[in-house]
């Protein structure tokens, strides 16, 4: 089930090279990622309606568990002073974190993984760390 497209264009990050492409990565975002599981959820029962039971309840657990690992992460950055919230990698694909947890990231080769970091990207990073 493709889910992006029923998340709504106002929650999606938009994607590099100035296409219509969006940020795939939307299961950083826990909140983010129940309502793609909702909308399987609701496709399943669409399609199965015999076992549509099974699935609402097996949803209602994975929901529940997705509650608590969104507050979960929230506390754990929370422990952190909002200045120290930084994420350097080499892959950026935290985007959907950062603006759910306040953290600021720096992906050194950008969102494609077609590219690879050099030393010359560690120094961009040197007024940031």
């Amino acid at each position: 089930v493709a889910v992006t497209p029923r998340l709504g264009e106002a929650r999606l990050r938009k994607g590099e090279g100035g296409d219509d492409a969006h940020d795939p990565h939307v299961w950083f975002d826990v909140r983010l990622w129940k309502t793609a599981a909702e909308v399987v959820r609701d496709e399943l029962v669409r399609v199965d309606p015999a076992r549509g039971d099974a699935y609402t309840a097996n949803a209602a657990k994975y929901l529940a568990e997705l509650d608590a690992l969104d507050a979960e992460v929230r506390a754990k950055a929370n422990t952190l002073p909002a200045d120290k919230r930084v994420l350097v990698t080499s892959h950026d694909a935290f985007g959907y974190f950062a603006a759910a947890y306040g953290v600021e990231v720096h992906g050194l080769q950008g969102a494609s993984t077609a590219a690879e970091a050099g030393t010359e990207d560690g120094h961009k990073l040197g007024s940031v760390l």
